[in-house]
């Protein structure tokens, strides 16, 4: 009795120690590139807050959803594209109610800042002249969100066709921004959000939002889903403040409610859109939203953040989510 007692409690010692172990590892989060700059930032103020240090890891939203079918276990899955989450869903991998969409993008065309090419997404002549015989850039449409969404946007306005040959390809939105800042090709299409991440790019041109399919990002938690430090940065990435960053960095949050079932109600994208324009008018850019924006004026440029700040801490009021 009293060695079996011994071994029951050895093992009782075992099963705690690996439990330990497990929740000293930090956490894996696999999110969307363009999301890079943002979860950055949020991971940053958990780890202060909690002391609980995260490992992220970004790429295509298809190769991340990819790892996951073949065996990889993330604590978190953020997708630039809901159909990627699908997949993991149908496959039994996400914990029951833990998938919410979080936020929203835009599709633009971008260019260096000191480019002079003018683009006229109604007039597709221009953005031929504006290319020459140089490429346009933009997410491999095989597995890429943002080319998915640039390759419908595309065919929708009738240039697709007119562009064949003259395309090169990047692994994700991210990389799009990168080659595109380097000098590899004069324009490229990308998500809004790398505008405020790449500070050597502009806009040449905003795609109508009916041109493309809506751009939203979802998370979820992925089975088995019981890390405490995981669980933390879920209901971080789910708070209010979160939304603050995000917005910040250039995206729409969009929530459809907050952890444990409060519900939020989620900021009215189309105030947001007309105060956006509002400020950059103000300071001397061109519309950031709608047909017809073009890039922001060097003089606009250093504004961008005190923008986005105002919109932020606007983006807290009840007043402005109404």
């Amino acid at each position: 009795m009293a060695l079996a007692a011994a071994g029951l409690a050895a093992l009782l010692l075992a099963l705690a120690a690996h439990a330990a172990g497990a929740e000293a590892e930090p956490p894996v989060i696999f999110a969307a590139a363009s999301t890079t700059a943002a979860l950055g930032e949020l991971a940053a103020i958990h780890e202060r807050r909690e002391g609980q240090p995260l490992r992220l890891s970004f790429a295509s939203s298809a190769t991340l959803a990819r790892q996951v079918l073949n065996g990889a276990r993330p604590a978190l899955f953020m997708t630039a594209n809901r159909k990627w989450m699908d997949a993991l869903d149908e496959a039994g991998l996400l914990k029951a109610g833990s998938r919410k969409e979080l936020l929203g993008n835009r599709l633009v065309m971008i260019k260096r800042r000191n480019s002079d090419r003018s683009v006229s997404l109604a007039d597709p002549d221009t953005l031929l002249a504006a290319l020459g015989d140089t490429p346009l850039m933009l997410g491999d449409p095989a597995h890429v969100p943002a080319g998915l969404y640039a390759r419908e946007a595309l065919r929708r306005l009738g240039i697709w066709t007119r562009l064949e040959g003259r395309l090169a390809f990047a692994a994700n939105a991210r990389a799009v921004a990168v080659r595109v800042a380097r000098g590899e090709a004069p324009l490229g299409i990308t998500y809004a959000s790398e505008l405020s991440a790449e500070s050597r790019l502009v806009a040449a041109a905003w795609f109508p939002e009916e041109s493309h399919s809506p751009i939203r990002y979802e998370l979820a938690l992925i089975e088995p889903a019981g890390r405490s430090s995981a669980l933390a940065f879920y209901d971080h990435l789910l708070s209010g403040e979160a939304q603050q960053v995000f917005l910040k960095h250039g995206f729409i949050p969009s929530r459809e409610g907050g952890p444990g079932g409060a519900t939020r109600q989620p900021i009215n994208k189309a105030a947001h859109h007309r105060r956006a324009r509002a400020a950059l008018l103000k300071n001397g850019g061109a519309p950031a939203f709608g047909e017809g924006g073009t890039s922001a004026s060097p003089k606009m440029m250093p504004q961008l953040p005190k923008i986005g700040a105002s919109l932020a801490k606007r983006a807290a009021c009840p007043r402005f989510r109404r």
